[in-house]
């Protein structure tokens, strides 16, 4: 869980170095999504390529989405949690209940399915 928090916390961070060279030593990401201009590149992107509206706000929506998904999951102080100071963690934020079988993979793989969304979108601005 950390390993993927932290992949989208660098992306956000090498997208903001563009404009603005200071390090921010806070592990804040909604600072860092807001700091980054990340969805604002986004939409620029997607317009550039004649996507109509439509498509540009929904794509927006499922990036801020993931985005969330990882706010409310990631916490830089989690890098060296046990298992149970992860599940202690999760039932915190209250992402247990309801849930069959091992809370901590299903909310892992959420973390990293979201993750996943946001770097590879993230690589595609990035190299364009």
């Amino acid at each position: 869980m950390y390993c993927g928090g932290l992949a989208v916390e660098c992306l956000l961070r090498a997208f903001r170095w563009k404009d603005d060279k200071n390090f921010e030593g806070r592990h804040d990401l909604n600072f860092l999504l807001r700091a980054s201009g990340i969805l604002r590149v986004n939409d620029e992107y997607m317009r550039r390529r004649g996507e109509n509206d439509s498509d540009i706000l929904e794509a927006s929506l499922e990036f801020r989405e993931a985005m969330n998904a990882i706010v409310i999951l990631w916490h830089n102080n989690l890098r060296f949690a046990s298992e149970a100071s992860l599940k202690a963690h999760l039932t915190q934020i209250k992402k247990v209940q309801g849930l069959k079988g091992d809370p901590l993979k299903k909310n892992a793989s959420d973390l990293i399915n979201a993750a996943q969304l946001v770097i590879d979108r993230g690589m595609v601005l990035w190299k364009s």
